[in-house]
């Protein structure tokens, strides 16, 4: 039989979805092979993504549960839930300063844990597990509100919350380091809680509908356009009434506003994937579910195991030179394989241990302080093997920098064509020209890599941006010379000079816009003014020239 079998007590279906959801995060975090699995795994750019289904899931599941216990038993299970989010938030930051993926600020060891532990910093891939935190301290206002029978309350709170954040992003915006408006996302995990608690009535009010089934086929009809309009277009949509401008269908907006066509789109989908794994349950169960159900069943614990992995992975391969082998379709389909056996294992260990913990009342009850000693130890640990942040006394001033130009051209985002913003410093009298170049070009191949270009493929156009002096035409200069002796060693780095918003071909994979600006000019708005609006002209002109390409503005900041 194909279609699932609901009569069990759980409902393997979302352990499936939410399991699957935490592969395919942790296959595009990996960045192994990604231009051959993200097809499969949706590569964070397809109009729904794994963290929008883990949120949903999480949600729905956490509502089906409440529905079974009163709200004080609800409500402690969730802050229970809440600690061990928080906890797996500390564990990855410690764990990434003990692998050095992470470095510690200025002020040391405490600096970094307050910044932590406030949420206001996010180390080794744990921006998911941030926002989870925060919406599970939100979610037992709306558990109470569901108890009390106020379903409709719940909702209006939801959708006021997610109105003012279409009317102003950051008029429900939370100081805390996730990459998400937490308010315009909140209908996926908040909503889905409020469904979740009404499961069973919505079900049978659903089944007692003539209309649904042409109803799902509308949905999943929809979804099949929407999905071959993005194949079509090369992973955008064609402008349209929900682009206002005649413009793509602008997916980096999905997850930092989640506009309402946006969020419609997400639903559709959201549906779809739950008529596939219960019409297909019959071929999907016995297909993926060895590697979806244990990884949907501890969830948590296979998220911060895959973040480990990921860092161990590299590191493996950057000490064996093996890097190129992440490129290749079966070297990569073998690395892949590997790490996400690792998984597994990790995830079967773990779950054996808790079970070993839990065998005795005593040890339940030592459950929190030994975390925490955990806790203090992997910070302890870290804190002493970790290299510092060196300050160089421009920070402040790169900081500034930095949310300055987001604010005057962080409109030019986009998921598929997106824009990087590397401040650095400089120097003093001797300005740009101590520019160590082949250090700057690496940090360039870093964020290039990152950002999945694909570097021995990129071409690198490299633009000035403002008055050519002879500072400016000394390092545009060297860079070039650079890129000319590697692409002669094979290092496969095409550059092209150009002045950013003048004549010259810019049509390239990766635009990098450099720009000189005295730290003087970021004490006073006025004087930031025109640089500003100089680099915003250089930034629409680089789009309309190469509207696919990665932007990275590098400007600098010349100390007094």
């Amino acid at each position: 039989m194909l279609r699932y079998d609901a009569s069990g007590l759980r409902d393997e279906r979302l352990d499936l979805l939410r399991g699957y959801a935490v592969f395919a995060m942790s296959v595009n975090h990996l960045g192994i092979g990604s231009r051959f699995f993200s097809p499969i795994t949706g590569g964070s750019v397809f109009l729904i993504n794994a963290a929008e289904v883990f949120f949903f899931i999480s949600g729905l599941t956490l509502g089906m549960i409440s529905r079974r216990r009163d709200l004080g038993q609800a409500c402690a299970r969730c802050y229970r839930r809440t600690w061990q989010v928080f906890a797996a938030v500390l564990l990855l930051a410690g764990g990434g300063l003990l692998l050095g993926d992470e470095t510690l600020p200025e002020g040391g060891i405490a600096a970094y844990v307050g910044m932590v532990a406030s949420l206001r910093e996010a180390p080794f891939w744990s921006d998911v597990l941030v926002a989870y935190v925060v919406y599970l301290l939100v979610a037992p206002a709306v558990l109470a509100l569901l108890s009390a029978r106020a379903t409709m309350t719940a909702l209006a709170a939801i959708g006021v919350a997610y109105l003012l954040s279409q009317l102003d992003p950051e008029a429900l915006a939370v100081p805390v380091a996730s990459f998400r408006n937490l308010a315009a996302n909140g209908p996926l995990f908040l909503g889905g809680i409020v469904l979740g608690w009404h499961r069973e009535a919505v079900f049978a009010w659903w089944a007692s509908r003539r209309w649904r089934v042409p109803a799902d086929a509308i949905i999943v009809a929809l979804g099949v356009l929407l999905l071959a309009a993005y194949v079509a277009g090369d992973g955008r949509l064609p402008g349209g009434w929900w682009s206002g401008e005649d413009g793509p269908f602008d997916l980096g907006t999905r997850e930092s506003r989640m506009p309402p066509v946006a969020l419609a789109v997400v639903a559709v989908y959201l549906r779809c994937l739950w008529l596939l794994v219960d019409r297909g349950w019959g071929v999907l169960r016995p297909a993926i579910g060895w590697l979806a159900m244990p990884l949907g069943r501890a969830a948590l614990t296979g998220y911060v195991a895959h973040a480990f992995l990921v860092s161990l992975t590299w590191r493996v391969l950057e000490s064996a030179d093996a890097a190129e082998l992440a490129e290749g379709l079966w070297s990569g389909a073998i690395i892949g394989g590997a790490f996400t056996a690792a998984m597994l294992v990790v995830v079967a260990a773990a779950g054996r241990v808790r079970t070993w913990w839990h065998a005795a009342e005593s040890r339940r009850a030592s459950g929190l302080p030994v975390t925490a000693g955990l806790l203090v130890v992997v910070f302890g640990l870290g804190g002493a093997v970790a290299e510092p942040h060196e300050g160089d006394g421009g920070d402040a001033s790169l900081e500034v920098l930095s949310d300055a130009i987001w604010d005057a051209v962080g409109g030019f985002d986009l998921e598929d064509a997106p824009l990087v913003v590397e401040p650095w410093v400089a120097g003093g009298e001797e300005g740009a020209s101590s520019l160590d170049v082949e250090e700057f070009a690496g940090r360039i191949r870093e964020i290039v890599d990152a950002e999945g270009r694909g570097w021995e493929s990129a071409a690198v156009a490299l633009g000035w941006v403002g008055d050519v002096d002879d500072e400016a035409a000394e390092v545009a200069g060297r860079l070039e010379a650079l890129g000319v002796r590697l692409t002669e060693g094979g290092g496969g780095w095409p550059i092209r000079v150009w002045r950013a918003g003048g004549d010259g071909d810019a049509d390239a994979e990766t635009l990098v816009l450099l720009s000189v600006f005295d730290a003087g000019e970021l004490d006073d708005e006025q004087s930031l003014e025109t640089p500003l609006e100089l680099l915003e002209a250089a930034m629409t002109a680089a789009r309309e020239r190469s509207p696919r390409s990665l932007i990275v503005l590098m400007p600098g900041v010349r100390a007094p």
